[in-house]
């Protein structure tokens, strides 16, 4: 992940924000409605449509646009990693496959208690976006 990348995460993660918030993806002239997400190990931005857009050249920024209604995300796991400020942890899931999640800010509160090796369940609005994190 490029320290660019990582700090247009830390920035949205520190933004006040409802739990399922969307953002908008400011490029030239275009928006594009969604949220910040982690795919393929970087810091991506998925819109409303599923479509992941690279944000390099580009900034997230706040709005009150919405999506609608979508079926939310939700998987379980052990912490693999939970470094990067706490931000971006990673799950392993039962599957094998290694998960990474951009955190909502009201959901940061049980990242402090979260160490390698707990388990946690992960519910979001979209892959790579977690708006609830519980330790289980």
């Amino acid at each position: 992940m490029s320290g660019l990348q990582y700090k247009t995460a830390v920035v949205l993660f520190l933004l006040p924000q409802a739990v399922g918030a969307e953002a908008v993806l400011v490029k030239g002239t275009r928006r594009f409605v969604g949220w910040l997400a982690v795919a393929d190990g970087q810091v991506r931005f998925r819109d409303c449509g599923g479509t992941l857009r690279d944000m390099t050249d580009g900034r997230p920024a706040r709005t009150s646009r919405r999506c609608g209604e979508r079926q939310p995300f939700t998987t379980s796991g052990r912490a693999v990693d939970v470094g990067r400020g706490r931000a971006l942890p990673v799950i392993g899931t039962a599957a094998g496959e290694q998960r990474s999640f951009v955190v909502a800010q009201p959901a940061s509160g049980v990242l402090g208690e979260l160490a390698v090796g707990r388990r946690v369940r992960v519910k979001g609005p979209v892959p790579g976006r977690a708006s609830h994190v519980a330790a289980v």
